[in-house]
């Protein structure tokens, strides 16, 4: 079962021809999701996996004060 809305920040087109998905987010299955595109649309290959790190918030100093 395909659970998709589960930890998905972003989902958007992309790429020069708008040919490609890109779904950002904390425990997506991409092989899961590819499996699911193919069955529902045809083609579709994982091009990159990556680990999202999280942004790192800027503390204030004694010099430069927020």
């Amino acid at each position: 079962m395909l659970v998709i809305n589960a930890g998905v920040e972003f989902v958007g087109l992309e790429g020069p021809e708008k040919d490609q998905i890109a779904v950002i987010g904390d425990q997506v299955d991409s092989v899961c999701l590819a499996s699911y595109l193919r069955k529902k649309v045809g083609h579709a290959n994982i091009i990159s996996v990556e680990e999202v790190k999280p942004k790192q918030e800027k503390k204030p100093t004694a010099e430069n004060p927020v």
